[in-house]
């Protein structure tokens, strides 16, 4: 870090409290049905739509690049060129509703997450389980199987795991009441419901776009705008549909700021 610093960094969408100050851009229900859009929101939003960049030459006159080799794994770039297996929403899913022991979401849920998953990553040596399935290692280029799903998918693959090894008793999917038994359910290991829903978990291919989901144009060519039935205002109340519309939307302006910022450089 320089000792000049200009501009500002929005690291997270949700709620992060970090010396009392909270640094998200967005306010969850109670019942995370909507999204309350802060100030914070609305002002990256604006310099989003205020930038803009340079595209002459066009890209179809510019030859092709060319790259040179990765760098191989060293003490100053501890990064394995085995890329980790891309997210698979529909699976996960499949595997979220399937599991026998489901994290139960309330409030402010992701600041317990992390000391849940390392709480039920402690007890399931002790009754000859892990967290391998669910862990990632940049370094070596080792990804567990369901480690590309959301924490909440992993925490649930690691709650059932440890009611399963503890024979099912009701007592051991409570985690402090932040852990529920599916009913529905049925008698498949934690183990047997991923290889169920992700036949192929260290698979790495091209995500498609949710469906309905509107095409964005890329650098060079002619400009669109995508339709929508509203617009989010600071203060307004945003629901969130089943495909977190509200983080793909921010995602996918920043995708567009990314791209052309690339194509500007190139």
């Amino acid at each position: 870090m320089t000792n000049v610093w200009s501009g500002g960094v929005a690291f997270s969408y949700f709620s992060a409290i970090s010396r009392g100050s909270d640094f998200g851009l967005i306010t969850l229900s109670a019942d995370n049905s909507t999204v309350t859009v802060k100030q914070d929101f609305t002002n990256l939003a604006n310099e989003f739509k205020g930038v803009s960049f340079v595209n002459s030459p066009s890209q179809g006159s510019v030859s092709a690049s060319s790259f040179g080799a990765c760098p191989s794994t060293s003490p100053n770039l501890e990064a394995s060129s085995n890329l980790p297996p891309t997210p698979n929403t529909g699976a996960c899913s499949c595997i979220e509703q399937s599991l026998s022991c489901q994290f139960k979401a309330t409030g402010d849920f992701n600041a317990v997450l992390g000391t849940l998953t390392g709480t039920v990553c402690g007890l399931l040596p002790q009754v000859g389980g892990n967290c391998n399935d669910i862990a990632t290692n940049g370094t070596t280029g080792v990804y567990g199987s369901v480690s590309s799903c959301d924490p909440t998918v992993r925490i649930s693959y690691a709650f059932s795991q440890y009611y399963e090894l503890n024979g099912r008793v009701a007592a051991s999917c409570d985690f402090a009441g932040n852990a529920t038994v599916n009913s529905a359910a049925s008698a498949s290991t934690a183990a047997a419901v991923v290889s169920s829903c992700l036949p192929s978990p260290s698979a790495v291919f091209t995500a498609s776009a949710p469906p309905g989901a509107s095409s964005v144009a890329t650098a060079g060519s002619s400009s669109t705008t995508a339709s929508s039935s509203g617009t989010a205002k600071t203060g307004a109340a945003v629901p969130v549909g089943p495909t977190g519309g509200a983080l793909a939307g921010l995602a996918t302006v920043i995708s567009c700021v990314l791209t052309g910022m690339i194509w500007t450089v190139l």
